[in-house]
C-alpha cells in the first residue's frame, strides 16, 4: 500500500482545488510530483469492499486438498498520511476483514474468520531524484467461534523510487511476509511509464498493469494485483490462515460517483502466486491454494486534488 501511496498520492492535478490545511501542507512540501499531467486519480485512502469468490480448494502443509469452500468477504481499510517535515511522511492506518467460508461438503463445518491489521509506513524525499520508503504491518487472524488460536503474521518492505527526466519512474526494493510457518520474500524491480494524460503502463514486477483514465471521472485497470484472500491450512494446529502473497488477474472499472468518492467493480481469476523466495528456496509462478473466479465491489474515498507549490 505504501508503494502505491509513494507513486500516486502526491501527483499534481490539472486544476486547482480548495484543499484544507492538511492537503495544502503536501502541496507546499518538498515531495516530488509526477513529471506530467494525468487523468488517473489519487490512491484510495479509505475504502469498504465486498468480494465473492467461486469454489476455493484449501490445501494442507503437504499440498493435499483439505476441503472446498465458497468464499465471501467484506473488508474496511484506512490510510492516513501525515507530513512530519517538508521531506518526511508518516502513514498510519487500519485493516479489518470478515471472511465467510461456506463448506461444499456435509461433513465439513462452515468457518467465519476475523482479520485485523495495523499498517505503519514512512517515506522520505531524499533529493530531487530519489525517494525512500518502508512499511511494516502486523496482522492477526482467528475463527470467530474461537476454535483456533490467533494466527499472527508480519508484512513489511523497503523501497527506493528514482525519478529521471522524462516520463519514467523506477522502483527497486523487496517485500516480506513472515508467519510462524513460512517466510516469504518478493524482490521488486521495474518502472512505471506515463504514456500520455490517459495511459500509464506499470512494469513493476510482480504486479504489471495497464491503466486507462479517459477523463477525471473514469479509470480502468487491467493486470495483476495483490489478492490478499487466498487461504491455506497451516501449522501443527491446522489453523486456517491467509496467503497474503497471492495474485489476482483481473479487470477493474472505477467511476467517481460523488465528490471525492468512487465506486469500483472488479472481476477476474484469483489465487495465483508469482516468483518469490520462500525461506531460502526460489519459487516460480503457481496456483498454491487453488485458483477461482472472483467479483468485487468497492466504495472508496480519494483525496481532493491539490496544486503543488511553485
Amino acid at each position: 500500500m505504501l508503494l502505491l501511496l509513494c507513486t500516486w498520492s502526491v501527483s499534481p492535478p490539472s486544476h486547482s482545488a480548495d484543499a484544507g490545511a492538511w492537503m495544502q501542507a503536501f502541496a507546499e512540501s518538498q515531495f516530488k510530483f509526477r513529471h506530467a499531467e494525468s487523468n488517473a486519480p489519487y490512491i484510495q485512502l479509505a475504502w469498504l469492499d465486498a468480494t465473492h469468490y467461486g469454489s476455493t480448494t484449501l490445501k494442507g502443509p503437504d499440498g493435499s486438498s483439505v476441503a472446498s469452500y465458497g468464499q465471501d468477504s467484506i473488508s474496511q481499510g484506512l490510510l492516513l498520511p501525515l507530513l512530519v517535515s517538508p521531506r518526511d511522511m508518516l502513514v498510519v492506518g487500519d485493516w479489518i476483514s470478515f471472511t465467510h467460508f461456506d463448506a461444499e461438503a456435509d461433513n465439513v463445518r462452515d468457518v467465519d474468520v476475523l482479520s485485523l491489521g495495523l499498517p505503519l509506513g514512512w517515506m522520505r524525499q531524499l533529493n530531487d531524484r530519489w525517494q525512500l520508503a518502508a512499511f511494516v504491518a502486523p496482522l492477526a487472524h482467528r475463527a470467530t467461534d474461537r476454535s483456533d488460536p490467533w494466527y499472527w503474521e508480519t508484512m513489511g518492505g523497503a523501497f527506493a523510487l528514482y525519478w529521471p527526466p522524462g516520463r519514467w519512474t523506477w522502483i527497486f526494493g523487496a517485500y516480506a511476509d513472515v508467519t510462524p510457518d513460512e517466510e516469504f520474500y518478493i524482490p521488486y524491480a521495474g518502472g512505471s511509464f506515463q504514456i500520455n494524460q490517459r495511459w500509464i503502463l506499470s512494469l513493476v514486477l510482480p504486479w504489471p498493469a495497464l491503466i486507462y483514465a479517459p477523463n477525471k471521472d473514469w479509470m480502468l485497470l487491467a493486470g495483476l494485483t495483490p489478492a490478499g484472500a487466498t487461504w491455506a491450512v497451516k501449522g501443527p494446529n491446522q489453523t486456517l490462515a491467509p496467503d497474503q502473497d497471492a495474485l489476482n488477474l483481473g479487470l477493474a472499472v472505477e467511476r467517481r460517483v460523488w465528490g471525492n468518492f468512487w465506486l469500483r467493480v472488479e472481476g477476474g481469476i484469483s489465487g495465483y502466486r508469482g516468483f518469490s523466495f520462500i525461506g531460502s528456496d526460489w519459487k516460480g509462478p503457481n496456483s498454491r491454494s487453488g485458483s477461482s473466479p472472483y467479483v468485487s465491489l468497492r466504495f472508496g474515498f480519494r483525496p481532493p486534488a491539490i496544486s503543488p507549490a511553485q
